[in-house]
């Protein structure tokens, strides 16, 4: 009996790809009940490679449509994919990831009914971010990277003031805690990531930008400069050099003096 129901479950997920892209365009409102399976067969812990692999055959096809710009199919087609995203295959694992800056990028762009709103963002960074967490150091490093070059080239262009403020306390905030965490305890190639790749974009926000949101920024830095990390600390110290001068109390020059580094 339990033998025939993994067999109808890897028939179901191993439904012809080239068949799906074919009937792709006719397919509209029946893409949600498409990612429902295919959640289902990323997330059985029985699924072998076989079958991931043409259950990812089909969501590759489904993202490349477009479909998930659909507001009957965004939601089920992010929890697809994070169910791929935290697969056991790491290969399949970042190629989700991929999929999932993809979306980002869709999403921005503003075509299809999928209007993109607050909570849009947050469901597609929090699963981006939700990778972190993955025991396989490698996926951890890729997840973390992923999300804040997508908080860097898509939030910069579409998140107005009150989206920032909602994604820096639902998805920045608790991401830093956890990176932290794995600096803390010693992760080299987390710290290699955090110096190469997101401090340093960090670092060249403008100033008015930095101060806007130095209440959430600070805390942030002021942890981070006791990891043990050379690399992460020298890119902290200079930033709280550059930060600390235009927070200090008002001294001769006035509160308009200009900043070390002469940006404002």
């Amino acid at each position: 009996m339990v033998k025939s129901k993994a067999k109808q479950q890897s028939s179901s997920a191993a439904v012809p790809s080239g068949e799906v892209e074919h009937r792709s365009s006719s397919i509209k409102a029946g893409w949600a009940q498409v990612f429902q399976i295919l959640q289902l067969a990323a997330s059985e812990p029985k699924s072998n490679k076989e079958v991931l692999d043409a259950a990812f055959a089909i969501m590759k096809i489904a993202v490349a449509s477009r479909c998930h710009l659909d507001k009957r199919n965004f939601a089920k087609s992010v929890h697809a994919l994070l169910a791929f995203g935290h697969c056991r295959f790491a290969a399949i694992s970042f190629q989700a990831l991929q999929m999932l800056r993809q979306m980002a990028d869709d999403l921005q762009s503003g075509s299809g009914t999928q209007t993109a709103e607050t909570e849009d963002w947050l469901l597609l960074l929090n699963g981006m971010t939700s990778m972190i967490g993955d025991l396989r150091q490698e996926v951890s490093v890729r997840a973390t990277v992923t999300a804040f070059q997508c908080l860097r080239d898509v939030g910069a262009k579409s998140f107005d003031a009150a989206t920032w403020s909602k994604v820096i306390e639902s998805v920045v905030e608790p991401v830093c805690e956890k990176v932290t965490g794995q600096l803390q305890q010693g992760d080299s190639k987390m710290a290699t990531a955090v110096a190469e790749f997101i401090l340093p974009d960090l670092e060249e926000l403008p100033t008015k930008t930095l101060l806007r949101y130095l209440p959430q920024i600070f805390p942030v830095l002021a942890r981070l400069v006791t990891v043990p990390s050379p690399e992460v600390r020298h890119h902290v110290q200079t930033m709280l050099l550059r930060l600390c001068p235009l927070v200090a109390p008002r001294g001769p020059e006035g509160p308009g003096a200009t900043p070390v580094d002469g940006r404002r």
